[in-house]
C-alpha cells in the first residue's frame, strides 16, 4: 500500500495467499504426503511471497533511483 500499488493487485494476491494457506492442510490429513492440497498450498504461498518480495525490492530501487536524480 504505502508502494502505491493498485488496490486491486493487494487484494488479488491477498486473496490468493489465503486460498493457498486454505488448502494446504487438507493435504496433511492423509496417508500419503505428497497430496496435490499440500502442494499448491505451499507452493502458491511461496509464489505469492516470493513475487511481493520482488516487487518490493523493485519499488525501493526504483525510488532510491528517483531520489538521487
Amino acid at each position: 500500500e504505502m508502494g502505491r500499488t493498485s488496490i486491486y493487485a493487494i487484494h488479488i494476491a491477498g486473496i490468493v495467499l489465503v486460498i493457498c494457506r486454505l488448502i494446504h492442510p487438507f493435504g496433511l490429513y492423509t496417508e500419503r504426503m505428497n497430496t496435490w492440497q499440500r502442494m499448491v498450498g505451499a507452493g502458491g504461498t511461496m509464489m505469492v511471497l516470493l513475487i511481493l518480495s520482488v516487487w518490493t525490492i523493485y519499488l525501493y530501487i526504483m525510488r532510491v533511483m528517483m531520489v538521487g536524480v
